[in-house]
Formats: C-alpha cells, sequence, structure tokens
C-alpha cells in the first residue's frame, strides 16, 4: 500500500510538473510572440521615417538658400541726382541763321531808305535782334525744364523700382527661409515622435522578455510550492493512513 501511495503521490508530481512545463512554456512564446510584434511596430516606424525624412529635404535647401540670400544687397543708394546740362544745350541751331536773315532783311530796308548809319537803325537791329534771342531761350528753357524734370521722374522711377524689387527678393528670401525652418522642425518633430514611440517599444520588449524568463521560475516554483504545501502534505498523510489501516473482518 505505500508503494501505491508513494506512486500517487510522484504521479501527482508529475502531473503538476508537466502542466507547469506547458504553462511555462506558452508564456514563453506569448512574451516571444508580443516582443515580435513590437519589434515588427519599431522596424515599420524606422522604414516610415527613411520614406518620409528625404521628402523634407528640397524645403529644407530652400530655407538655406533663402538663408544665404538674405545676406545679399538689399540696398536702394543710387546717389544724388545729378543734371548737368544747360541751356545752351537745348537752343535751336536754327537761332543765328534766323538772326542773319533778320539781319540782311533790316538792312536792305534801311539801305533803300537811307537811314542805313543811323542811331535809329541801330537800336532796333539791336532790339529785334534780342527779341529773337529771347524767343529761342524762352523755348530753349522751357525745353531745359522740361527735360531736368523728365530726367528726375526717371530717376526716381529708377530708385522706386529698385526698391520695390530688392524688398520683393528680400520677401521671397524670407518666405524660403520660413519654409525650410518650418520642415526643419517638422522633421525634428518627426524625429523625436519616432525616436519616443521606438523607447517605449524598447521597454515594453524589455518588459515582455523578462516576463518569458521569469515564466519557468515562477511556474515550477509555484508547482513545487503548491505540491510540498502543507495542505498537499497532510492529504498524501491521510491516503497513506487509510491505505494502512486495517479493513472491517480482517
Amino acid at each position: 500500500m505505500a508503494l501505491v501511495a508513494a506512486g500517487l503521490g510522484l504521479a501527482s508530481l508529475a502531473g503538476g510538473a508537466y502542466g507547469a512545463h506547458l504553462q511555462a512554456k506558452g508564456m514563453r512564446d506569448a512574451a516571444r510572440e508580443q516582443t515580435r510584434g513590437i519589434q515588427l511596430g519599431i522596424d515599420e516606424r524606422n522604414q516610415a521615417y527613411q520614406d518620409i525624412a528625404p521628402m523634407y529635404e528640397p524645403y529644407s535647401q530652400a530655407g538655406l538658400t533663402g538663408l544665404s540670400g538674405m545676406q545679399g544687397d538689399f540696398t536702394t543708394d543710387m546717389g544724388q541726382f545729378d543734371y548737368d546740362k544747360d541751356v545752351s544745350d537745348f537752343l535751336d541751331p536754327s537761332m543765328a541763321f534766323q538772326q542773319e536773315q533778320m539781319r540782311n532783311q533790316m538792312e536792305q530796308s534801311a539801305v533803300s531808305r537811307g537811314n542805313l548809319q543811323s542811331g535809329g537803325f541801330a537800336k532796333a537791329l539791336q532790339d529785334r535782334s534780342g527779341q529773337v534771342a529771347q524767343t529761342y531761350y524762352g523755348q530753349a528753357v522751357r525745353d531745359k525744364n522740361q527735360d531736368q524734370a523728365t530726367t528726375y521722374q526717371q530717376f526716381m522711377d529708377q530708385f522706386q523700382g529698385r526698391r520695390a524689387n530688392n524688398q520683393l527678393r528680400l520677401n521671397q528670401f524670407q518666405n524660403m527661409a520660413s519654409i525650410g525652418q518650418n520642415a526643419t522642425g517638422n522633421l525634428a518633430n518627426l524625429r523625436m515622435g519616432t525616436a519616443n514611440q521606438n523607447a517605449g517599444s524598447m521597454q515594453d520588449i524589455g518588459t515582455s522578455q523578462g516576463y518569458g524568463a521569469q515564466a519557468s521560475p515562477m511556474v515550477y516554483g509555484q508547482a513545487i510550492q503548491n505540491a510540498t504545501s502543507p495542505q498537499n502534505l497532510m492529504g498524501a498523510y491521510q491516503m497513506y493512513n487509510s491505505l494502512q489501516a486495517p479493513k472491517v473482518g480482517q
């Protein structure tokens, strides 16, 4: 009977050990699959980052171009307005011819009247010559003033055009720099987000692997503890005693 009791005890221990083996194996397999799934997630995030990162490169390059362009020359200084023409540049070349023609006509008239040598003729000739000169000089002055005003307006138009063009260029470079700054910031956020997610996943992998590594000691220890618990020992002892007790009528 003692052998039967011992056999039952060993069978109970063996069954408990096999059950613990299956439980530990299941826990290790679950931990392994969990680790594998987490690693796949890490690989997927890394690949996604590698695929997306180059898309930011043109914008980052544009930002560098914008920063470089902003260091250029945007001055609009054109110096003082300079106008070097005078009235003589606008005198009609025909003025001398007109004066000569007028003098010849007056002299011919004076000769016909016999007063060429008179003081009145000299004064009349001077007055008439002055009138012709005044007419031509007056027109020359008006032409000079008009030309000076036109030249000044051209100068100011060029100044305003240069200033507007410089402002346009500066705005373009600033926009490019802003695009590059945004692209760099977005890429940095994406990289940081990926790194943070991967760091969390690596912690999960460590936890899962630790769980799997503890499966066998934990389960077998629990099985041994259960098998050697006072309740189980007392049950085995009672079974043994019941098998050893004499039967009624023996």
